[in-house]
């Protein structure tokens, strides 16, 4: 996948990564997926482990994403699903970057 002319696509697909993750593992806004036996799974007490997605998930798949301009995977580790609330100034950072690097 060459990604030169839309950057911001690999930010998109880290966030619906972490979205899907999510709804797998029954956080979020959205209804849980119920288990095998029909247990929703936001009724189980789950690990903090089992709400996010590893990152070692997300590295795997940006090192298959090419990108002749360069590519950079960023971390947003205080804010969850919404890093435009909880990082506001690092989240607008990086999309100012994207912009910058994309119509350079």
């Amino acid at each position: 996948m060459n990604l030169d002319f839309k950057p911001a696509l690999i930010l998109v697909t880290i966030f619906l990564l972490i979205a899907f993750w999510g709804k797998i593992h029954g956080s979020g806004s959205t209804p849980p997926i119920k288990n095998k036996e029909g247990v929703a799974s936001t009724q189980a007490v789950a690990s903090l482990e089992k709400l996010s997605p590893p990152f070692q998930l997300v590295e795997e798949y940006f090192k298959t994403l090419q990108a002749s301009k360069g590519k950079k995977l960023v971390k947003f580790e205080k804010s969850a699903y919404t890093p435009f609330f909880a990082e506001t100034e690092k989240f607008n950072s990086e999309l100012r970057r994207i912009k910058k690097q994309a119509y350079q």
